[in-house]
Parts: structure tokens; sequence; C-alpha cells
């Protein structure tokens, strides 16, 4: 296609600086040795030429001539990732400043729904409000739910030497793209046309935890008379990171809050004790004392004594978990980073068939082996019933209220390594993508024609323990159920406290598995080129028909579909298969109404099968406008809709497990309901943590009736270039997602029922009680057996069922500014430097729980208890002179909310409580643990039962990270070795004291992931033959 020289022009200023930046070291120096042209030199040689290359950029179909057009575009080269410091591409994309959500990470390991899928969160929208492309085409999604409830692509399949740069575009694109572009694109463009071979080699390791990394690249191009083969191949491997790796976090004892606290390797809990349930009001301690020789049989424990939580102990709620046990030290044992074993390769083929046709095949390649590893399995749960004391009544106070409870015990083992042999977590991979295309030349138009296939199989396996051999085991015959919780007798054939014999470990313990599989099908054909001419040049096109079948299926272990009592203790599994087909069509304009005007305009229909979606189908259109009254100046705004169709697990997935939680309605029923009102029960903690959890049903339902999601985008910014060493960047977004997908939490729909059933919710609900609770025509998402005549005053109340059916109800906005700044800097003989710097700033991030009640939505901005980073900076500084390079980069993340929020304290560190006005009261704790007011109104009454605390308003500190990377070429180039030291500083996760012992590492894993694994090297060394 031919275009005006004078767009060039206009755009030159804008991509020659990053052309020229992103070049190897040894191209950048080979160039400068090479020849004295100057910027200025070469875009007046280059306006020269009649014919300008031009090229898609992600967020339209339409061909130009420069990264900067009407929508914000951010491109990461491969020499860009290399520069800074990333040795994949999701540390690159992860260094984003767009990049603010949370995703699940390495430390989550084996308790997480994904642990070996790597995605992006860009907005905090969530990972699957982002669309992830390859060269612009779609890939088959990672055969497992996204905790457990939605479909993402997992980027870690794509090799590193295969990519040629990524487009990142940081606004909704549905009108170009379909469903699922709502916060962004990502578009991973893989080399192709490769001359030459080059063999990469890359070593690295831990400066403290010693664990090493090995990687192999091979790139190699075969040039033919009519086209070009380009191969590509990585293997990646990467040893296990350990707590035990690690002097900070290698043991419980190096808790730096407070008195450590191990595992429960070996523990019998008093149920009387634990929920202080006894005249003694000083309680007596939960866990029954094993004895110094207690834990003998169990060499990887130690006899440890826990102390009574201080909150726990201060507040007189419950006796809590205090006493001696037998410890299990699980830190060492527990995972940073997995152990994963890579295998990929790339071919990309073209052909020239002659009369401006050819054809091309793109084939991508992943097998990936993982373990992850907890170090142990549990058993937990389990309750036995002393026959001295049951049903016995226990008078909680003076007040003449009575509580009803029997003398039970729970029951407590850690199953480690040590004793059963493998624990871990393995997943065995691979994917397989393969297109097959033509395209060509017809005049002024351009045109493409593919087909794309995609697969994804994973098979997981790991160690569990059979349900009827643990129950024999530990616990013994089952009795009943109170309270909804399984009783047993006690007669198990061992105590918590005896070894396993080999011969009780092939008995007891069994191998699950899961074989998941997804596929999609995508046959696409596009059409480009000059509709007509206007005076200012010639109106462009776009246009596009589409048609994607996707598939997925997950058969579970079938041991997990059994009803509980015949499966494996403790799992419970996600299966289902589905099918989902779309046609979709879609044009894509561009007018040129003057030098200086463009404007654009796209629409998009989408149509699903009807056996898939409730949907008629979604219109998506799309607006922009550019101003460049000069040459240095780009102006840009833009509006767009966009949709997320249901995803296919919430359509077609149903799932039953049995679940335990606390039943607010029964325990307030049985228990409170003659002396308490509901909304002193349920405002009080005090009360409601009294209460005993039940095991109920949770069930997840198919739901055909969803709907798509719908969007909006709006972008407004500039472009402003006054040199060609100089450009600088500034754009606001406002993104929204309405009828968003809600699925909600187990404790939240309990909590809900209760407000429903008692109308004490004073904050908006989640689902609204005709969705929670049931009409006449509609079952609730609590079932209970209301017809429960149960003589028994133990047996519990009458939940059956909590149902965590998806629902189209909430809404999510955030707006925000997004800046960057680039500059070459000549300083002569001394060499080049650069510097670039972009910022990301959340303005207002708000969500709406249930849109369509009377409530306002609830706004995360200058909330303490917001967790998502209000700011992140990204830096660099590179120096380019001869055959050497070096870059110092750094990412700046602003101050997040601690792990809890607690109360307001005064400087000896004790509560603050305040009246009704505001003003502090002040108090002294007595012999009895009462907080006795000294002053006032309230004089000699208790302060937290008068008064309330306030939120502490303490944030952590900053987050900051750097890399260093230097870089020396030599033999004419052709030879290069580079060292890079990622988080140079070896700057640790902020301080954050409101973890509890038990919660190792002691960091949020989500927010500040991979900062205890310290300071790494890595060396490589390559070269081009």
């Amino acid at each position: 296609m031919k275009v005006s020289v004078n767009l060039l022009a206009q755009s030159i200023r804008y991509s020659l600086l990053a052309s020229v930046l992103s070049v190897p070291v040894s191209q950048y120096a080979f160039a400068e040795q090479e020849t004295e042209t100057t910027v200025e030199q070469e875009a007046e040689q280059q306006q020269t030429d009649e014919d300008i290359e031009v090229f898609q950029v992600t967020g339209s179909r339409i061909s130009q001539t420069s990264f900067e057009g009407p929508n914000p575009v951010t491109v990461i080269t491969g020499e860009d990732m290399a520069r800074q410091g990333h040795i994949t591409l999701f540390d690159a994309l992860q260094d984003l400043s767009q990049n603010t959500g949370l995703v699940d990470t390495n430390e989550v390991g084996a308790s997480g729904f994904t642990p070996n899928a790597n995605v992006v969160n860009l907005r905090g929208f969530g990972p699957q409000y982002t669309l992830t492309l390859i060269n612009g085409r779609r890939l088959a999604n990672y055969p497992a739910a996204y905790q457990s409830n939605s479909s993402v692509v997992n980027i870690g399949t794509i090799p590193t030497a295969a990519i040629e740069r990524v487009e990142v575009l940081t606004t909704g694109a549905s009108a170009i793209y379909g469903s699922d572009a709502v916060s962004g694109v990502i578009n991973v463009i893989l080399k192709k046309d490769v001359e030459g071979t080059n063999v990469a080699l890359t070593y690295g390791t831990g400066e403290e935890h010693g664990q090493d990394n090995y990687r192999l690249q091979l790139t190699h191009g075969i040039d033919l008379d009519q086209g070009n083969i380009t191969l590509i191949g990585e293997y990646a491997s990467s040893d296990y990171v350990k707590g035990g790796d690690l002097d900070d976090i290698d043991s419980a004892f190096d808790y730096p809050y407070g008195d450590p606290v191990m595992a429960r390797g070996a523990v019998q809990i008093d149920n009387w004790a634990a929920y202080d349930y006894l005249l003694n009001p000083t309680g007596e301690p939960s866990y029954i004392d094993p004895g110094e020789n207690g834990c003998a049989d169990l060499p990887w424990t130690s006899y440890q004594y826990r102390s009574q939580l201080p909150e726990a102990e201060a507040l007189g709620q419950t006796g809590g978990s205090w006493g001696h046990y037998c410890g299990f030290d699980s830190a060492k044992y527990r995972t940073l980073r997995p152990e994963t074993e890579k295998f990929a390769f790339m071919i990309s083929a073209n052909h020239d068939m002659g009369g401006d046709v050819s054809g091309f095949i793109d084939l991508l390649y992943t097998q990936n082996t993982a373990e992850t590893d907890h170090g142990h399995i549990a058993v937990n749960g389990g309750t036995v019933e002393l026959e001295t004391g049951a049903n016995q009544l226990k008078v909680k106070d003076g007040n003449g209220q009575y509580l009803v409870m029997p003398d039970w015990h729970t029951l407590g083992r850690i199953l480690p390594t040590q004793e059963i042999g493998d624990t871990a977590y393995h997943f065995d991979e691979e994917s397989l993508s393969i297109t097959l295309g033509i395209e060509g030349e017809l005049g002024d138009h351009s045109w493409e024609v593919y087909f794309t296939d995609s697969r994804y199989e994973l098979d997981t396996e790991q160690q569990a323990l059979r349900y009827q051999e643990t129950e024999e085991m530990f616990f013994g015959n089952y009795v009943k159920e109170q309270l909804g919780i399984k009783v047993y007798d006690g007669t198990g054939t061992h105590t918590v406290y005896d070894r396993l014999s080999p011969e009780d470990i092939r008995r007891l313990v069994g191998t699950t598995t899961t074989n998941n599989k997804t596929e999609a099908q995508m046959a696409s054909a596009v059409i480009t080129g000059d509709l007509f001419d206007m005076p200012a040049g010639a109106a462009q096109y776009a246009a596009v028909l589409e048609y994607v079948n996707e598939e997925f299926e997950y058969q579970p272990d079938e041991l997990m579909t059994r009803p509980e009592g015949e499966g494996w203790w403790g799992l419970a599994g996600f299966g289902g298969f589905g099918e989902r087909s779309r046609s979709s069509a879609g044009l894509e304009t561009k007018l040129p109404i003057s030098d200086y005007l463009n404007f654009g305009f796209a629409i998009r229909y989408d149509q699903y099968d009807s056996a898939s979606s409730s949907n008629d189908g979604q219109y998506t259109p799309a607006y922009n406008v550019e101003f460049r009254p000069n040459d240095e100046w780009l102006f840009r705004a833009s509006y767009s809709r966009s949709f997320k169709a249901p995803d296919m697990q919430a359509i077609f997935t149903r799932s039953r497990a049995f679940s335990f939680g606390t039943d607010y309605v029964s325990c307030y029923e049985q228990f409170f309901a003659g002396s308490v009102s509901p909304s002193e029960f349920v405002k009080d903690s005090l009360y409601y943590s009294q209460c005993l959890g039940s095991t109920f049903n949770a069930e997840q339902l198919p739901n055909t009736e969803l709907e798509n999601e719908e969007g909006t985008s709006i972008g407004l910014g500039f472009v402003y270039s006054p040199m060609p060493e100089l450009t600088i960047k500034f754009d606001y977004y406002d993104v929204e997602i309405r009828n968003q997908v809600q699925r909600g939490d187990i404790s939240s729909i309990l909590i809900e029922d209760f407000h429903c059933r008692y109308g004490t919710g004073e904050s908006a609900p989640i689902f609204g009680c005709d969705i929670v609770t049931g009409t006449e025509d509609r079952q609730g998402l609590v079932i209970r057996n209301e017809n429960n005549n149960s003589d028994d005053p133990l047996a519990g109340g009458s939940l059956e069922t909590v149902n965590t059916t998806a629902f189209n109800l909430a809404s999510y906005r955030q707006t925000g500014i997004d800046s960057s700044i680039e500059y070459l800097l000549d300083v002569g003989s001394w060499g080049d430097l650069r510097f670039a710097a972009s910022h990301t700033g959340i303005l207002t991030t708000e969500y709406d729980a249930l849109a369509d009640d009377d409530q306002a939505p609830y706004s995360f901005s200058d909330n303490i208890a917001n967790r998502e980073p209000q700011d992140i900076v990204t830096a660099s500084v590179s120096y380019f002179y001869e055959n050497f390079a070096a870059t110092l980069s750094a990412r700046y993340m602003s101050e997040l909310a601690p792990h809890r929020i607690l109360p307001k304290k005064d400087e000896n560190g004790d509560v603050l409580f305040f009246d009704q006005y505001g003003d502090t009261l002040n108090y002294q704790i007595n012999d009895d643990g009462e907080y006795i007011i000294e002053d006032g109104y309230f004089e000699g009454q208790d302060a937290r039962l008068v008064g309330e605390t306030k939120r502490s308003q303490k944030r952590l500190d900053p987050f900051i990270t750097a890399n260093l990377v230097l870089a020396y070429s030599f033999n004419e180039g052709d030879t290069n070795v580079s060292l890079t030291v990622q988080n140079v500083f070896d700057e640790q996760a902020p301080k954050d004291d409101t973890f509890m012992a038990t919660e190792w590492p002691w960091y949020d894993i989500y927010s500040y992931s991979g900062s205890a694994l310290g300071r790494e090297y890595f060396i490589q060394l390559s070269h081009q033959f």
C-alpha cells in the first residue's frame, strides 16, 4: 500500500527514537562506527522514498506508519526486555505501570487454583478482562479455572526467544477484537524472517537461596528463493526455592513480630476450652497436653507450647488456641518458586506464491512440567465425643443464659514428606497452536485469510488421603451429626501421636489425577485498503469476518466425584465440559477530515450460539479522533464500548463439595434468640464468634441465563515531541464494566441470609434478599430444611446447601492517568544516555456489588482498606559507549494497606475507644480483664460495651525494586555477554506486623510476589553465526 509522505513526516519523530533505542548493544555500537548519519538525515532520506512501510498496531486493523495513534499503546521489544533485566515475558508485563491488579503467585503454591499459570491483571479488573493474543490471534485458555471461576490465557507458554515485541493496548477494544478486551489487550508479536543462527545460554542463581536457573535458546533462519523459514527452540529449567533456602524465613521461629508458632503437627483440642464454655472465667488450655514424651514417635515434630493470642485474652472472646502440642516447622518445606522444566519451539514460514499472493504457517508448541509443595498433607476437622461429657449444659455467664455444648475433642495431624513420601502437586502441560493462511494485495487493498487451531492439555497428580481409611484410622465410627458437625466415637486404630507403618501408608494414601483440556478454532478473513479519496487523503477501511469455536473438558479424579465418605479426605472435584461458537463481523474506517484531523469509527457484531448464551447478539462501537496541529503535537480522544461474554465455566460446569462455615441463622435461633436481639448478635463478635461451624453442601450450578458484561472506555491525551530525542505522553482513562458476573463466597452469603431474615442489614447487599433467601418462584442461594423438627437440641440447624452460582449483579469502574517520558542525550565522545519513565496514577476506583439497588457504589479512593497501589512508577537510565551498555531500571509502588486493618492504638499500644461524639474514653483494665472507664458520663462502665473503635489509617512503606544490566559485545558484534542483577538492592517486602505467626511468610504474597527471593544474578552468552 502507498501512503502520503506527509504521514511519515508527522509520525517519524514519534517512532524513530524508539526504534533506535531498542537495538542490542552490538548493533548500536556497530551502526555508530559505520556511519555518521544524524537522526535528521535519516528522516530526510526516508522521506524521499515513494513507498513507505506501514504496519498494524494493536487496537486497529488499519495499517499505519507509527505506533502513536488514537489509542495508547505500549511497545516492549525483545531487546527492551533484556535491557530492563526481564528474564521472562511475565517479568516484563508485571513491570508495566498499568499492571495495578493482583494475581495468584508462585508463593500461593499448591493451595491455589491455577498455581502454574502466569497471567496479567491490567487496571485491577481481573486477568479475565485482559485479552491476550499471539500475532493478533486468540489462544486456547488455560485448562483450569482461575480462582475456580474464570478462564485465562497462560502467557508462560510463550518462549522468550520467539518474541519480536509485545504491544499492550491499555483501553477497551471489543469493537476490534470482540469479547474480553475490556481493560486492555496484550498482543505478542513473534519473530519471522530471521536471518542466520543465534545461540544463547543463560545461567541464573540467587545470592542467598543458591538455587539455579538454566536456559538455552536457538534461533535459526533459512532463506529460500521465494520465502523464509524461521526455527526457534528454547529449553528452560528452574530449581525449587523453598522457605528452607532463605535464612530470614526458614523456620517458624523467624517470625519477626512476636512469639513464634509452629504448625500443629499433632494436636487434640478440647472444644469446651476452645469456646470458653467453662464456669472458670480464666479458662483452661484448649490443647490437650501430650506430655514431653508424647511426640517421640513423630521425630519431625517437637514438644511445643502456644500462648493464648493477646487479643483473645484481652477481649475475653474465647479460650482461643493455646497449650502444649506436637509442633511441625513447616516453613522450611513451603514453596516460594516451583520447580519447572519447559521446552518450546516455534516455526514460522512464508512462501511467495506469485501474483502478489503468499502463504504462511505459524506453529508454536510448549511442553512444561512443574511441581509445587507444602511438604505435608493435613488431617483436620475430625471431631470425637467423650462418653462422660456428652450433652452437658454449661453456664456461660451470670445472666441466666445457658448454652448447650457437648464434650467434644477435635483432632489434627500433619502427614509430612518424611513420613509418607511425595507430597508435591505435579503438573504436566502441553500446548499447541497452528495457523495456516494466505495473504495478498489486490490493487489498493490488502487481504488475509487464515485458520488457527489452538489446544492445551493439563494433567495433574498429587497424593491424598482416602476418606474411609482416614475415618477408621484416626476417628473411629461415625455416630451422628450435631450442630452441622460429623461426630465420631473416638475408636480409631491410631492416635494422632502414633507414627504410621508402611502398611498404614499404603492403605491410607493414594494418588489423585485430573485430566483437563481446552481448544479453540478460529477462521478469519480480513481486507483493508482505501475506500475513496478525500481532500486530505484517502479514506481507509478494514473489514473482518470471524468464526470461533471453543471447547473445554475438565475431568476430575473419579473419587472426587463420589459422595462424602467415599472419596478423598478434604478434596472435592471441579468437572464439566462445554462448547461454544460465535460468528462475528466488523468494520473499521479512518477518515482524514483535514491535514491535521483524522476521525476513526469501528463497529462489530458478535453472535453466540443459542445453546451457550441467552444474548441475542452484541454490537460494540468505537470512535476516535487524532488532531496533529504540527509535527510536534498529537492530541487524541477515544470512546469505545466493550463486553465480556459469560465465562463458559459459569455456563456449563456444576460442582458439589462439602463445606464448613458459620450458619448465623441457626446459631442465633438455638442459642441467643431469647436474650439478644438479632441486631446485637450480628454486630457484636462477642456473640457470633462463639458459633460453632456447620458442615453443609456447597454447590455451584450452571447458569445459561447469564448475560454479557458490558463496559465503556474513554480516553483523552496527547503526545508531545519537540525534538526527535524527546517524547512526552499523557493519557486520561475511564474504564467501566457493568452487569458484572458475581459469585459470592459462602461466608458472605450466610451473613446476608441472616440480614435478610431478620432485617439487620445496613450496608448494600451483595446479591439481594430475593436471590439469597428465594421467592415463591425461585429457589434461593441458601437452602434449608424448614421441616427439621428433631427433638435433639443439638441436631443443628436446618441448613442443607449453599449455592454459589454466578449472577449478573455488579459494576466496577476506574479512572486514572498514564504518563511517560523518553529522552536520548548525546554526550559526544562519552557515548549516549537514555532516560525513560512512566507513571500510572489511579484517581478513583468504584465497586458496586449490586448495581441495581439504590446504594451508592463503594469507593476505594483514599480508603485504608484499599489494597491497590494508587501510584506505580517505572524508570530507567541507560548508557551506551562503543561496545558497552549499562541500564539501571527501577519500579516504585506506593503505600498499600496492611494485611489487617487494626483499631487505633495509643503510644503504649493500647486500643483506643471513642464515645458517640468522637472523644476518647479513658479506661484501665482491672484484674477481671474489664476495660473500666475512669471518668465522664460512662464512668465505671466497660469501654468495649459503650464505646467504639476507629480503624487505624497507617499504611505500609512504599516498595521500590531495581534491576541492573551490564552488556558487552565483541567479535565484530557477533558475540554478546551480559550480566543481569535482579533486585539489585536486595529489597524485601515492607514490614507488616499485622500478620500472625501462623501466616508465613509474613508478607502479602500477591502484592510483593518474589520479594523474599532477594538478589538474583543471571549471566548470558550469545553468538550470532
